[in-house]
């Protein structure tokens, strides 16, 4: 959730702000964290302990023993709902300010959170009304709910790669909102039953959508591949693949701290130098230099056509 509204973030001030806390790197050493200690303890009951009486802190007299006895595993939760709400208040605060200072409207962005609100009210609602799921089948939903955040990450940033409208819409949460539906209708007293009824049915219907969702997400991946990464590939020198390229731009003017590179124009026909070489001061392997006239680009974010 955090990865999202930091790539939001970046959709709209290309900026890309990693706050004190943060999803991509804090919780995923904290999982990392996790894993390992389970690994070492020998399994994952160790963390259904009361987790104040385990390390040995005594309780206070003001403490309810309903939060005394809190395993490790609530814990957890209301540490990562600390940090979500930390991480997206500090986004949000993050984008209005810069919008303000550009003279842009600071409320416009946040409709880019919707699609973030309708994945996270869907996903609870639904194991809310399948228990079963919840506590036998959590693998193959989680994987399904990981593949839907993802595709909702890449199309963000493939929109801001090529300077697109934001993506509102994620087709993975259709079919998750039919099962909700399905499911709340029946809870209603709107028909009798889910259509998917409440066993082997809903089993086949978490792992149609994780089949769904690794075909959609696959296909987007290797769309993002061939269209945008090998065709680049065949056409701009490794220098622009360097880690020493920043940004480019079409303004023609090059800021002092940044490196500058050549983008070929249409006309632009490459041979390969039999020896290795430099382009522009950066080692080229590749040995491509350009034998007639390209295009200067500088900073900022550059559309791919």
């Amino acid at each position: 959730m955090t990865f999202y509204v930091q790539t939001w973030d970046e959709y709209y001030t290309q900026i890309l702000t990693l706050g004190v806390i943060s999803g991509p790197v804090e919780g995923i050493l904290a999982l990392c964290t996790v894993y390992a200690f389970t690994a070492y303890m020998g399994g994952g009951s160790f963390w259904h302990q009361p987790m104040l009486s385990t390390v040995g802190v005594p309780k206070p007299n003001f403490l309810p023993s309903q939060v005394y006895e809190m395993p490790f595993t609530q814990w957890y939760l209301v540490y990562g709902a600390f940090v979500l709400f930390f991480a997206t208040g500090s986004s949000i605060m993050h984008v209005m300010q810069v919008r303000r200072e550009r003279g842009q409207d600071p409320f416009m962005p946040l409709y880019g959170l919707l699609p973030l609100v309708a994945i996270w009210t869907l996903i609870p609602a639904y194991l809310y009304l399948q228990p079963a799921i919840l506590e036998n089948y959590t693998i193959p939903f989680g994987l399904f709910v990981s593949l839907v955040n993802a595709y909702s990450v890449g199309r963000i940033i493939i929109g801001h790669l090529t300077q697109t409208s934001f993506p509102y819409h994620n087709v993975l949460l259709y079919p998750l909102a039919l099962g909700v539906f399905d499911s709340a209708g029946a809870l209603v007293g709107l028909w009798s039953a889910p259509v998917l009824g409440y066993g082997i049915g809903q089993v086949a219907f978490v792992f149609v959508c994780l089949g769904l969702a690794v075909g959609v997400y696959g296909s987007f991946v290797v769309c993002i591949i061939s269209f945008l990464c090998v065709r680049r590939l065949l056409i701009l020198p490794s220098s622009i693949l360097s880690p020493r390229y920043v940004t480019t731009s079409t303004s023609g003017v090059s800021p002092s701290n940044t490196l500058t590179s050549r983008r070929p124009s249409a006309r632009t026909v490459w041979r390969r130098r039999p020896n290795n070489g430099y382009i522009g001061g950066v080692r080229n392997p590749g040995g491509l230099v350009v034998k007639r006239s390209s295009t200067l680009i500088t900073s900022g974010r550059a559309p791919l056509s």
